[in-house]
C-alpha cells in the first residue's frame, strides 16, 4: 500500500513540476501588432524618399527571460520583396546587458535570408522607432536621430 501511495505522490509531484516549468519558463506572452509607420530612406546622407513599414504579426516574450521576438509581416515599402505574402520576418531582441542588439531576418522559400539587408536593426520594444540598413549603404529610419545612431 505504501508503494502505491508513493508512486501516486511521485506522479502528482512530477505533473506539478512540469506544469510550473511550463508556466514560468516556457509559456510565451503574445501581443498582436498591427501598425504602419512612416520612415525616411537615406542614401549618401540625403533623404531620397519617404516609405512605409507595415508591421502585422505577433510579438512574443517568455516569462523570466529578457529575450523577445516578433514573427509576422515586416514589410518595407521601399523594398517590395519584404511585403510579399510568402515572406515572414523575425526580429529578436537580446536584452541582456552585454548584448543589447536586435536582429532582423526573413523566412522565404524554406530558408532564412536577410535579402539585401544587413540584418542589424534598431527597434524599440513598442516597434515605433526603427532604423535598418542595406548592404549598399542605404538606411531607412523613422527619425534623423536614429539614422545617425545607426550610421555609427
Amino acid at each position: 500500500m505504501n508503494k502505491t501511495r508513493f508512486k501516486i505522490l511521485a506522479v502528482f509531484l512530477l505533473i506539478c513540476i512540469v506544469t510550473i516549468w511550463y508556466i514560468f519558463i516556457q509559456h510565451r506572452f503574445t501581443k498582436e501588432i498591427n501598425k504602419e509607420i512612416t520612415a525616411a530612406v537615406y542614401v549618401n546622407d540625403e533623404i531620397v524618399e519617404q516609405t512605409t513599414i507595415t508591421i502585422k504579426g505577433k510579438k512574443h516574450k517568455t516569462y523570466l527571460s529578457d529575450k523577445e521576438f516578433y514573427d509576422g509581416l515586416f514589410g518595407i515599402g521601399y523594398y517590395k520583396i519584404t511585403c510579399r505574402d510568402d515572406v515572414t520576418a523575425r526580429i529578436t531582441w537580446n536584452n541582456v546587458p552585454w548584448l543589447e542588439t536586435q536582429q532582423l531576418s526573413y523566412y522565404h522559400a524554406g530558408d532564412f535570408t536577410s535579402f539585401d539587408l544587413t540584418g542589424l536593426i534598431i527597434i524599440d520594444e513598442e516597434m515605433d522607432e526603427i532604423a535598418l540598413g542595406f548592404k549598399d549603404g542605404t538606411i531607412i529610419a523613422t527619425s534623423n536621430a536614429l539614422y545617425l545612431e545607426y550610421k555609427k
